[in-house]
């Protein structure tokens, strides 16, 4: 930014987007390997039993072939039950609480595999992108058991598909950074009021990190109903459909969910369009 711009007009664009480093993949790297990586370390760290896992979501707007999805080539990658069902999500900001939505609908245990590689559409550097969006995975184990979902909220605006799009693959990324703003002013922020205002139930709310000026204006907007809402834009940047889960395993290290609490989780983004929902820990 310094090098392109000024120090001043640097800060300036910082102080809107939030992150002050971000991640990016490796020539070599892309949104199957990132996956495979995220599932593997999850696998690692938690006592899981694969063959116990009924459902694959792989959620991705980079997959490595035109089609099928990532989801054949992960399920090929490891030794799931040959009965398993694959899903692949072609969503972006919004895809991981999808992703809960429907694995909490089938009501089985559920491998859900956010995965991006932005970078790799963003092909000289543009202020609404090249200093916001991070590369990334994240491998989240779902166990219907252990959550109840207690409702789900979508919102879709018209018309607004080009906001955040990619006309091809190989094609640059565009945003329309003020209209996705003005759509979370006018259309995010008072459908989250709602939802808050008809619930007493909610100790926190896990936000999609759009931006720092996202982020800030929702946290302004929702401070009435005095609840947490944990934010990590500032350290990683947006890590689109991962993010969410990047956010709560951040925080649930530090802050485990206990039994009877609900936690709101929010996505909104490419469409435009917002998914969000309601879970109980069981």
């Amino acid at each position: 930014l310094a090098a392109k711009y000024s120090e001043e007009d640097a800060q300036a664009v910082i102080n809107k987007t939030g992150p002050m480093s971000l991640w990016h993949c490796r020539e070599n790297e892309n949104s199957l390997t990132l996956s495979i990586d995220a599932i593997n370390a999850l696998l690692k760290q938690y006592e899981i039993d694969i063959q116990s896992i009924s459902n694959l979501v792989s959620v991705t707007e980079s997959p490595v072939l035109g089609f099928p999805g990532n989801a054949a080539m992960l399920a090929s990658t490891f030794p799931l039950n040959k009965n398993i069902s694959i899903f692949d999500l072609n969503a972006g900001c919004t895809g991981f609480v999808d992703a809960i939505k429907i694995c909490a609908s089938i009501n089985s245990n559920s491998l859900i595999v956010c995965s991006e590689t932005y970078s790799k559409h963003i092909k000289r550097f543009n202020r609404a992108t090249s200093s916001l969006f991070s590369d990334g995975a994240a491998a989240t184990y779902f166990q219907p058991n252990q959550w109840l979902l207690v409702n789900s909220y979508s919102l879709f605006k018209r018309d607004t598909f080009k906001s955040i799009s990619l006309s091809s693959v190989d094609s640059e990324l565009i945003m329309d950074g003020k209209e996705v703003f003005n759509f979370v002013a006018s259309d995010v922020a008072p459908e989250l009021v709602k939802i808050l205002s008809d619930t007493n139930d909610v100790s926190r709310a896990y936000i999609h990190q759009g931006s720092k000026l996202v982020v800030d204006y929702l946290a302004t907007r929702l401070k009435r109903f005095k609840i947490e809402i944990p934010r990590n834009i500032e350290v990683a940047g947006n890590f689109v459909s991962a993010t969410i889960p990047l956010l709560m395993h951040e925080d649930m290290q530090k802050n485990p969910i206990s039994s009877g609490e609900s936690i709101l989780l929010v996505g909104f983004g490419v469409g435009l369009s917002m998914s969000a929902c309601i879970l109980k820990r069981k």
